[in-house]
């Protein structure tokens, strides 16, 4: 027989990402049980049917995440100092491509995970990613 705890973490594996974001917020318990780096980074890379966020700055380092594809939820979420100057170019799948001079790279706001991108040469001005 599975004890409670065991239950919800075997749940949690079959939750979409905003879903398990907000089963760790149910208790402090149950975020430490339920690991936000490893298991949002997976969840995300797996869910290939998110919508892009909609992103718009609120204050300073504070931008208000929106999905249309899941009742419109928002997120208020701060961007670590980090961050700071860089314009956000597209998202997906909780990913957004940011970009500052010839750096660009990707970076997750839920698992406040990077994937780092060759510089661009000189000649670039214009950016476009697509994803499937």
């Amino acid at each position: 027989m599975l004890n409670d705890d065991h239950m919800v973490w075997l749940i949690s594996n079959y939750l979409h990402t905003l879903d398990y974001i907000h089963l760790r917020g149910v208790s402090k318990k149950y975020q430490a049980m339920l690991d936000l780096k490893r298991s949002s980074s997976t969840r995300t890379a797996q869910t290939t049917d998110l919508s892009p966020w909609l992103v718009f700055p609120k204050h300073q380092a504070m931008y208000n995440f929106i999905n249309s594809m899941h009742n419109n939820e928002n997120y208020l979420m701060s961007i670590p100092e980090l961050l700071k100057g860089f314009r956000i170019r597209f998202s997906k799948g909780g990913w957004l491509l940011l970009s500052k001079d010839k750096t660009l790279f990707f970076y997750n706001p839920f698992t406040r995970s990077t994937v780092e991108l060759p510089d661009l040469p000189d000649s670039y001005h214009h950016y476009a990613f697509t994803a499937s």
